[in-house]
């Protein structure tokens, strides 16, 4: 997925991952929502699972993405 493309960083978390103290980080694109029965729905390009800590996973994504769109490479 190109750098440029992303759009949202996304921690979530469900009631069994809190009682496991894991998260998901999700990483969002324009277009990655989809159409259900029960209206629109969004589902992360690339979703990490299991995460003790997405804290640093999602500051890590962000500096890569905010060096990318300061310097284009």
């Amino acid at each position: 997925m190109p750098y440029h493309k992303v759009t949202d960083l996304e921690q979530r978390q469900n009631i069994l991952q809190r009682l496991f103290g894991i998260w998901q980080l999700g990483i969002y694109t324009p277009g990655t929502s989809s159409v259900t029965g029960e209206g629109v729905a969004t589902r992360p390009e690339v979703a990490f699972q299991g995460l003790p800590d997405p804290d640093e996973a999602t500051e890590a994504i962000a500096k890569i993405l905010s060096q990318f769109k300061a310097t284009g490479e």
